[in-house]
Formats: structure tokens, C-alpha cells, sequence
């Protein structure tokens, strides 16, 4: 993500970027995030975090109507550019089979039109609403300023992430971040062989 002075850049703004999760039209969703600062803004450009889970469970036990629609109802997302066209029509809110959350999706500018019966259209956008407001409690936010050389990594299955809006002018250099995902169950595979008995005292004796 590089965004540098270019008047009518609409793809990449300073402006800011409310929480989300990235990549909702792909299933299996990536799930670790990596973002490596390369370059930060003179001013803001600071990056939040939300923790999905507990704004899940919030919302469970305050409005369990709305959290029941939201675990049930597939939303359709979708990503089309000249060479690719991806889609994906999953829960806002899943659930593991014992009823744990297991992952949240929540991506505004992916999601597409949601064609079924109007009640539950209703009910459902109700629901939405009530979502999207929790996300955006300001208190509910952990905003970091990266600086160059730093890499923060995420769960996107559980952590939204955002960006406060930075100074960009003709005398700016720019803000550059370099993502990319990693999948969560290779994470967990290399930690499984590290923890085995015999590892420790290897990797002590380079």
C-alpha cells in the first residue's frame, strides 16, 4: 500500500479507513497478516486495531437477536478487475460447531447486494447496523504508529484493522506499506515442530 501526492488517486487515499477485515471474497480467507512500514507519513496515518471476538461477544449478550441473524445469514462479497473475479458468500459472525466464534468477515466496500425474502433483508441490515456501530466505538480501537522498519502481525479472521487520515501534499513523501498473508494452520504447524522435544537444544547448539 503506497500512497504518494496524486490528485484524483481514488484507489489509494490519506483520507481514513474505517475497520475491516481484508479479503472477504476469498474462501478460506487469508487469516495471518503481515504489514511491514516501509515509509510513514509526516503527520497521522496512525493503524487501529479492533478485536472482532470481543466485539462479537458484546454483541451477543446485548442483542442476541441481531447476533443470531448475523451468524446466519451468507452475505455475498465479491472482487472483479480484468483478471480477476473472485467471490464468496459467508456469515458476518461464524461459529465453530459448539457455537464459539471462530472468525468474523466485515468489509463494506466488498459487499454486494443481498437478494433474499425482504424480511429477512430487514432484519439482516438491522443487524448490520448494529454491527458496523460497535465496530466503530472509538474506545473499542488500538491505534499504533508504525515506524519504518516495523512489521505488525494479525489474525484477519479476528483482528479489523483501520488507518486515521494523514497529511498528504506536494512536499510529502508518501506513506508505503508492504502487506502479505500467511496461512494460520502453517503458523501453527511450525510451532508444533519448535515445541517438539529435541528442537530447543538444536537450534542452542548453531
Amino acid at each position: 500500500m503506497r500512497v504518494e501526492p496524486a490528485p484524483g488517486n481514488l484507489t489509494f487515499t490519506s483520507q481514513a479507513i474505517r475497520p475491516h477485515t481484508d479479503n472477504p471474497y476469498r474462501d478460506p480467507v487469508p487469516t495471518v497478516q503481515l504489514l511491514h512500514c516501509l515509509r510513514a507519513a509526516g503527520e497521522g496515518g496512525d493503524t487501529g486495531l479492533v478485536d472482532g471476538f470481543a466485539a462479537a461477544a458484546e454483541l451477543r449478550a446485548a442483542d442476541a437477536e441481531s447476533f443470531g441473524t448475523l451468524t446466519r445469514t451468507p452475505v455475498p462479497f465479491g472482487y472483479i478487475d480484468n483478471e480477476t473475479e473472485l467471490r464468496a458468500s459467508l456469515p458476518l459472525i461464524q461459529l465453530s460447531p459448539s457455537g464459539r466464534v471462530r472468525g468474523v468477515r466485515f468489509n463494506n466496500r466488498s459487499t454486494r447486494p443481498l437478494r433474499r425474502p425482504y424480511a429477512e433483508v430487514t432484519a439482516f441490515y438491522t443487524a448490520y447496523r448494529r454491527w458496523a456501530e460497535l465496530l466503530a466505538q472509538p474506545g473499542r480501537q488500538l491505534n499504533l504508529r508504525l515506524a519504518p522498519g516495523d512489521c505488525l502481525v494479525f489474525d484477519n479472521t479476528r483482528v479489523l484493522h483501520a488507518r486515521t487520515a494523514f497529511s498528504l501534499d506536494a512536499g510529502s513523501p508518501g506513506r508505503h506499506l508492504q502487506g502479505c498473508y500467511a496461512d494460520l494452520d502453517g503458523l501453527a504447524s511450525t510451532l508444533a515442530i519448535l515445541s517438539r522435544s529435541g528442537n530447543h537444544g538444536r537450534e542452542e547448539s548453531r
